[in-house]
């Protein structure tokens, strides 16, 4: 599996959570950026993942 594919999975359960997370009315990004640095790489990672596919256009 490649990086990307990879990646693009975990973007997909990151949104999931984000989703489930995002404070009401909020239309789009993320709701809290957590403390946790590996969490803020992963989410670096993810929303230039989904740049590239072109899924997150505010970004």
């Amino acid at each position: 599996m490649t990086d990307d594919k990879r990646n693009l999975q975990i973007a997909k359960q990151a949104m999931k959570e984000m989703e489930q997370n995002r404070a009401p009315g909020q239309t789009g990004g993320f709701a809290k950026i957590p403390k946790n640095p590996v969490m803020q790489e992963n989410i670096k990672k993810t929303e230039a993942a989904m740049r590239r596919i072109g899924k997150n256009k505010g970004a």
